[in-house]
């Protein structure tokens, strides 16, 4: 402003005959003008911003103080930061959901108390969301959140992160314990996982694998065999950097979220951290309904070398009592024919083998397990593999320990006649024989001991990894 005065005055008293004198102030005075109106303009804009960024803080501080009065009524063990001691799995949710006719993936998720969100780990933002129900859509790698007051909104990031603040979450029905991972991904079904803590899965584990009315030692059993098959795979994952650990389904290990039967926790906790180690490492326990008899040494295409364990040389024939020790199935021969047409590996092969002729055992190793069976037909002849077999047909088949034969039926008809022995792949643990131990007074661990030769018990926090 000082500036400007002083230019104006010396404009006064320059004489009128000095023209281009009086010009040259008078581009300077408005040039100053300009300089001062900007400034005055910034000066103004900055004030503004200010109580703007006060209203927002206050706006903020309102928003943190009703969330934690939320937190604290509602969830207590949210802001005290308590969390389960041990190891979490991660697992991996099959078969939620199909696509809708736009190729979207919807997903109800549903909370007593509703849920924090958040976009990653990494990521310090969270969002607390107080309604019970949550609405999820993937839609070509995008991942929209809707409730019943609000409209569907992008949440950024290639995970994102539910965290009940209730003891568990419900997901399309099934509840979950823990935490609840989603990753959309571009025309494909999202990953979601379950991140839980290790007893808590076990817990629900024994749900699945095993009848709750069997004593508390056979519990213990399969407590330690599951506990002991989960860090394996734990273990595996984090080594190939693998965003899961391990599957729900029969895959790996059956695992259908959250259940009532609290009296399974009794042998998570009496054989808390217990594992079976080999070289210091979790042993990779394997295990199946009924073996038949079998003598899992004999069994080809396993790497006996790196899992030693597994080649048991002792059969047993603890589980013959049990039906399926012994088992006969007929199947149509026509249906038989239309359950493997309907396999990927063998929709084209099929149509193309002429005239039906011959179906017979390929390959047999000398455990009884069938590898290969050869289906002859007027114009070619094609291989299917074992694993094909039992994918194609589904339970009918309870093993791939089988004879074969074709027999012929009054109307003419043809049926296969297949004749085996045990349900499952007859390596590991033998449930219905370990059952029998129990009943005769055998203790867990010289029951894993039997079945797991060569592998020690050891607790988790003192191998590596």
């Amino acid at each position: 402003m000082k500036k400007i005065i002083l230019l104006i005055m010396l404009c006064l008293a320059v004489p009128a005959d000095a023209g281009v004198y009086k010009k040259k102030i008078k581009s300077k005075v408005k040039y100053a003008l300009k300089q001062t109106k900007g400034k005055l303009r910034t000066i103004k804009h900055k004030q503004i911003n200010k109580r703007k960024k006060r209203n927002l803080t206050k706006k903020t501080k309102k928003r943190i103080i009703a969330a934690h009065k939320y937190l604290a009524a509602n969830a207590p063990h949210v802001l005290e930061g308590k969390q389960k001691k041990g190891y979490e799995v991660r697992v991996l949710l099959e078969k939620l959901s199909k696509p809708d006719k736009n190729k979207t993936w919807t997903l109800k998720l549903e909370s007593k108390k509703g849920f924090i969100v958040q976009q990653s780990e990494k990521h310090s933002k969270k969002i607390l969301i107080r309604n019970n129900s949550i609405y999820l859509s993937v839609d070509n790698n995008n991942l929209f959140i809707k409730t019943a007051t609000t409209s569907p909104r992008k949440i950024n990031g290639n995970s994102i992160i539910f965290s009940p603040l209730s003891n568990y979450s419900v997901l399309n029905g099934t509840p979950y314990e823990g935490y609840i991972y989603i990753y959309p991904r571009k025309n494909k079904a999202p990953c979601v996982i379950n991140k839980i803590n290790l007893d808590d899965y076990i817990y629900s584990v024994l749900r699945s694998e095993i009848y709750q009315s069997w004593p508390d030692e056979m519990q213990k059993v399969q407590a330690v065999t599951s506990r002991t098959y989960a860090m394996h795979h734990i273990f595996n994952s984090r080594e190939k950097n693998k965003i899961y650990d391990i599957r729900s389904t029969g895959a790996h290990q059956n695992y259908k979220g959250y259940h009532p039967y609290t009296h399974l926790r009794k042998a998570v906790q009496e054989t808390e951290n217990l594992i079976l180690t080999h070289n210091k490492k979790p042993a990779l326990t394997m295990f199946d309904i009924c073996c038949g008899g079998s003598t899992p040494a004999n069994i080809k295409g396993l790497n006996f070398d790196k899992a030693p364990y597994l080649a048991r040389q002792q059969s047993c024939n603890y589980c013959k009592n049990y039906n399926l020790y012994r088992w006969n199935k007929e199947i149509n021969l026509n249906e038989f024919m239309n359950n493997l047409k309907s396999h990927k590996k063998l929709s084209n092969y099929i149509s193309h083998i002429g005239k039906l002729q011959e179906i017979k055992i390929a390959e047999k190793d000398k455990g009884g397990i069938v590898h290969k069976l050869r289906i002859k037909g007027s114009k070619r002849s094609i291989i299917c593999s074992g694993r094909t077999l039992i994918e194609s047909v589904g339970d009918k088949i309870k093993s791939l320990s089988f004879n074969l034969k074709e027999i012929k039926k009054n109307n003419s008809s043809k049926n296969l006649l297949f004749t085996g022995k045990g349900f499952g792949h007859q390596i590991g643990l033998c449930q219905r024989g370990a059952y029998t131990l129990v009943k005769k007074g055998w203790d867990f661990k010289e029951i894993l001991s039997f079945y797991f030769p060569k592998t020690k018990f050891a607790q988790i926090n003192r191998i590596k990894g």
